[in-house]
């Protein structure tokens, strides 16, 4: 199931991010967005473990893919209005929500699973993840 998540969320932004760009005429605005990103993802990882304790993981998954599918619409948005704010907006909240799925995923691909079968765990999720990546990019 955590595999599935990521594959909607996390593997799209891939595919976004792989076209180079995120498909816009220059890099340019691709750029100021994952700066904006990476510098929010960077603050909120302090903070993002302790919101998992408290909220729980279910409320911190649920949270963490929102941010994704705001940075995609803030590109799709940006091709019709060119409203440069928006898309820095979307970084951003893509960092924020970024912290906490990654926060997530780690405790609970490493708690559910029982020593001797964590391997085989990590390998299912990160095969269904990059599957994201794949249809994507075939897309």
């Amino acid at each position: 199931m955590l595999g599935c998540v990521l594959f909607m969320t996390v593997g799209m932004y891939n595919v976004i991010t792989f076209i180079g760009g995120a498909g816009q005429q220059s890099a340019w605005l691709s750029d100021i967005a994952n700066i904006a990103l990476y510098t929010v993802f960077t603050a909120f990882c302090l903070v993002a473990p302790a919101c998992l304790n408290f909220f729980g993981l279910r409320a911190t998954l649920c949270f963490g893919g929102f941010g994704y599918a705001a940075y995609a619409a803030s590109l799709w948005c940006y091709n019709h209005t060119g409203n440069v704010p928006f898309v820095v907006f979307g970084g951003c909240w893509c960092g924020l929500s970024a912290a906490f799925l990654w926060t997530a995923e780690g405790t609970a691909i490493t708690a559910f699973a029982s020593e001797e079968k964590k391997g085989l765990y990590v390998s299912i999720f990160w095969s269904i993840f990059q599957l994201g990546v794949v249809i994507g990019a075939a897309i």
